[in-house]
């Protein structure tokens, strides 16, 4: 997989080719110009725009196990969820995560 100098999209997921990791643009903010990110695993990080463009990045497709970053969500509140008439998206754009 080559290496993209790639800008940051919020919403959109990289995968850092050095490490192995998805992480997501959850945001960029206009007064420090900082880019926030989040890990798959939930980890939230800043990134300034000059480090972000020295990553070894490439677009990736979201996960399909959206729960990564629900590491404490038992796959039974998934079927609970379920019954309620939820699908897995709705539930993550409700806790935030979408």
């Amino acid at each position: 997989m080559a290496i993209e100098h790639v800008g940051a999209e919020i919403g959109q997921w990289y995968l850092d080719l050095r490490s192995g990791e998805r992480i997501r643009v959850v945001g960029l903010d206009d007064r420090s110009q900082m880019i926030e990110i989040q890990s798959f695993g939930g980890d939230l990080d800043e990134v300034d725009p000059q480090a972000w463009s020295t990553l070894p990045l490439t677009r990736c497709p979201e996960p399909e196990d959206g729960s990564g970053p629900l590491d404490d969500v038992e796959t039974d509140d998934w079927s609970d969820w379920g019954r309620r008439g939820l699908s897995r998206p709705d539930v993550l754009a409700r806790l935030g995560y979408v």
